[in-house]
Formats: C-alpha cells, structure tokens, sequence
C-alpha cells in the first residue's frame, strides 16, 4: 500500500529480490501453482510452453523485478474508477481487521502471524537481503482503511501504470474496466489479439455470461461514496482518464 517504500530500495536489494523469486518460482512453491501434472513436467516457469499468467495488481510496482525473469512478458493493465477502487480497498482491510484483531481470534492469530515471521526471516536471510526488507508484510494496514487513502493509493498505482508504456512499448494493453463491461465482445476480442490467444464461440459465450455489469461504478447506490466522488471530481488524473463525469 506504500509504493514508496519500494521505489526507494536500492540496486542491491532490487538484485536480490530478483534472486529471491527466481529461488521461489523454480523451487517446490511452484507446485501450489502449477498443479501435479504441470510440477513434474516442466522444470521450471521459464520452460513452460503453454498460456500462462497471473493477476495480482502489485505488479503494476513490483514489474521491473518480473521483467527481468519474464522479459518476453506482456503486461495487461486493467483500472477501474478510484471510488470503486477506494471502497473495494477500505471493505478488505475491514475482513482483514476482524480477521486479525476479533476477539476470537486475536491470540491465535498473533501467535501464528510471529511463527510465520520467524520462518519468513529464516528461509530468506541467505544472502544478508532480508535485513533491507521486511519479508512478510502485514495483512492489515491503515493506509487504505478510509476512502480517502484509498484514494492516494490509487493515484499512486495509476501514475506508474499510466508510464508502463514509455518503459515496455509495445509489450503494454490498458483496460478500462468500465469500457470492458460496456462492451465486453470488443474487448475480449482486444485481449485475445493482444496475447495471442483465440476462445471457441462456446467459451466466449460463458465468458459473457458470468461478467456482472452491475460492477460497473458500482459506488453511485451509495450516497457517502457519492458525496466523496464529487470532492475529487475536479482531479486531473481524473478528467485524463474520463472519470470525472460518470452516469449508470
């Protein structure tokens, strides 16, 4: 949640981290991800000669350290409205907050969260990176429990997703969620020409079947969200990417 912490490491660490998810994707964590029959197939990610791929939107800051593993790896960037985005933030750190923190499960969690700590620094510390980094952030963090930092967090994102093709042209497609949803046809054909792939008319059928479009700025049912979105309206970034005036 604070992207600054990384743009501030240093080559060394940023050599290290390298190295250190190279260890991961060619070890036995793969296994969670590749499933039996891919694990003892290939002997590594790198020798996969299939479609693959994985969503997790910290790559959007964590990319230089993925493009140096995967340099032939094409990045999808998909956004959505910041409100959706702040409220969808402020509702996972709220599950994460009772998880954690309830009155049920507070001690047990904590006792579990300093036992994974201590394996994290054990399995990691070779090499002497670990003391730059902390290995296991924590699943609770303040800086996205309102809107309004959510809010930072998003503009943050967006402003290196939005600079993903001075730096990889050519190897970037950006996606409008809301576009998407709107025309979903267009935009799956847009993907498919992208990646390279191609969908049987059944497939894509079931696609389109499953998308709720309902998602789409979802935050205009609720009046404090609205109230919010009129407060930031006026944003550049905003009014760049379209989002200044919205309509169900």
């Amino acid at each position: 949640d604070n992207v600054r912490q990384f743009d501030a490491m240093d080559n060394f660490t940023r050599r290290q981290l390298v190295r250190v998810a190279q260890r991961h994707i060619n070890g036995i964590r793969r296994f969670s991800f590749l499933g039996p029959g891919c694990f003892f197939r290939y002997p590594g990610l790198e020798a996969l000669d299939i479609p693959w791929g994985w969503k997790d939107p910290r790559n959007t800051i964590t990319i230089d350290i993925w493009k140096q593993i995967f340099p032939k790896a094409r990045i999808i960037h998909v956004f959505r409205h910041p409100v959706d985005v702040a409220q969808s933030l402020r509702k996972r750190e709220e599950r994460a907050h009772r998880l954690l923190f309830g009155p049920q499960t507070k001690l047990r969690n904590t006792h579990i969260f300093k036992a994974r700590l201590k394996w994290k620094e054990f399995f990691l510390s070779p090499g002497g990176w670990y003391p730059y980094m902390p290995a296991t952030p924590s699943l609770y963090s303040r800086s996205v429990s309102t809107i309004d930092n959510g809010f930072r967090v998003w503009k943050d994102y967006m402003e290196r997703g939005l600079d993903l093709d001075r730096r990889f042209s050519g190897d970037v497609l950006h996606i409008r969620y809301e576009s998407f949803l709107e025309q979903p046809r267009e935009g799956l054909e847009q993907l498919f020409e992208f990646t390279g792939l191609s969908a049987t008319p059944a497939t894509i059928g079931r696609i389109l079947q499953d998308l709720d479009a309902g998602r789409k700025f979802a935050f205009l049912t609720d009046p404090e969200l609205v109230g919010f979105f009129q407060t930031i309206q006026d944003e550049p970034l905003l009014q760049k990417l379209h989002y200044h005036t919205v309509s169900s």
